[in-house]
């Protein structure tokens, strides 16, 4: 059982679904951070080093929240 097998069941079953397979785990933290939205719930399943992908997605995140609020003030000094 691979992550290809499951998107492309899943699209087999809706052509319509919105699944997005990334085959290295290294990109999974840019990719969800160009989604992700305040209030977003994000989960991550799977076996193996799966669940070094939640801290790093809240780094990531939070990396890019400062450097917007870090923009914010700059614009309002």
């Amino acid at each position: 059982m691979s992550g290809r097998t499951i998107c492309d069941a899943i699209l087999d079953h809706d052509s319509r679904a919105q699944v997005t397979y990334l085959p290295h785990r290294k990109d999974t933290v840019r990719y969800l951070s160009s989604l992700a939205r305040p209030g977003d719930l994000v989960m991550t399943i799977g076996a193996g080093d799966v669940t070094a992908i939640g801290p790093e997605l809240v780094k990531e995140l939070t990396r890019i929240q400062d450097e917007k609020n870090a923009q914010q003030t700059e614009v309002v000094s």
